[in-house]
């Protein structure tokens, strides 16, 4: 696996979409429009929020205010942004910063007033997927950089890379070396997502001597690769399975995402189960009542369709991504619809003042 996050992909003057399972390849020739490339993973609290961009020599980050439409691009020149990720009370942004041209990864906590950062945790093993349990403890996903073997160094989207096959779940108490909390070696591991009493996070591919998941069957259907495990948030541990992990939501198609709202009164789900039409497939957004049981479908309007959803409290926030805009739309407990709440343009972003973050440098 590389280490750059599952994305739905418009490059300048070429036309990407990345499927759950492969790189990314070239579906068409889009407009002659200058394009940026937008992570699918969105960021959301109350206030604000961020996704990454592609710009010449730098993915950077778009943090836009709900309330009053105002956008800023957060940039660490010659590095990527990614993976952002706001604190339950929305006063941090976590985002991991990678460095192509040696492979080094910091977690950065910044604040979201400053944009200021610490840096938590160094390494040369891959970072992806941080989430806050509280202030003082942070998820992510990790994977060791095998220093035997063929040269795993390789090139996606013009930026050297590292590739990554063992992944696990950490912890991190700030201020301490992390921890590792799950001994899976999954070759795909992220999209963690924390609730009042567990963690989910999507995984493929199981160790032959180590099947903590099911093997992943192409045409099988229903089809998840949503799974759960117990954490105690009190103490931030993780309760490791004894059997074989189930998977969850498991509906008509396949599902490739899934968010939880923390009391896990609901889901949302990316999931597909038609084609479109041309060929390829629809990933349609489908909101899930966990205490009813009943689904509601959302079809994008685009083939690029929708980023990640994630949950504010039981608020659901997601981006549907077109050609040149990006439609931030929100769903309020109660609410029947999802609503628009801010729109992002290409054009917009373009003219966004550019802030470079400053970054404390007392983590090795």
């Amino acid at each position: 696996m590389i280490d750059v996050p599952a994305i739905h992909l418009t490059i300048r003057n070429l036309r990407l979409l990345l499927l759950p399972l492969t790189l990314a390849f070239p579906c068409e020739v889009a407009s002659a429009t200058p394009r940026n490339v937008v992570a699918g993973h969105l960021a959301a609290s109350s206030r604000q929020v961020a996704f990454s961009v592609q710009e010449e020599h730098s993915i950077d980050l778009v943090v836009a205010d709900v309330r009053s439409g105002s956008i800023a691009e957060l940039r660490s020149s010659g590095t990527r942004l990614l993976f952002p990720s706001f604190s339950p009370d929305g006063d941090r942004l976590l985002v991991v910063r990678q460095h192509p041209e040696n492979g080094e990864n910091d977690l950065l906590s910044c604040s979201i007033d400053t944009f200021h950062c610490r840096r938590l945790h160094t390494s040369m093993d891959a970072i992806s997927s941080p989430i806050e349990i509280d202030e003082h403890r942070i998820l992510f996903v990790s994977s060791q950089l095998p220093t035997d073997g063929p040269n795993l160094r390789s090139k996606y989207l013009g930026f050297p890379v590292n590739r990554y096959i063992n992944h696990d779940i950490w912890r991190l108490h700030v201020g301490q070396s992390p921890s590792r909390v799950t001994d899976f070696g999954l070759y795909e591991l992220g999209d963690l997502c924390v609730t009042a009493n567990n963690v989910y996070f999507r995984g493929l591919g199981p160790r032959s001597d180590k099947a903590v998941i099911p093997k992943f069957e192409a045409l099988q259907r229903p089809a998840s690769d949503i799974y759960r495990l117990a954490v105690n948030k009190a103490s931030g541990s993780i309760s490791l399975p004894e059997v074989q992990l189930k998977p969850l939501f498991l509906q008509e198609g396949y599902t490739f995402a899934a968010s939880v709202s923390a009391d896990e009164s609901l889901a949302a789900l990316i999931r597909t189960t038609t084609n479109w039409s041309g060929g390829g497939y629809r990933y349609d957004l489908v909101i899930q009542d966990l205490r009813t049981g009943t689904n509601r479908t959302i079809e994008p309007t685009d083939r690029l369709g929708f980023s990640r959803p994630v949950f504010v409290g039981n608020a659901l926030f997601v981006s549907e991504i077109f050609d040149d805009k990006y439609i931030i739309k929100k769903m309020l407990p109660g609410d029947a619809s999802l609503r628009p709440a801010l729109e992002i343009s290409d054009g917009s972003i373009i003219h966004a003042p550019v802030i470079e973050v400053t970054v404390d440098d007392e983590v090795r």
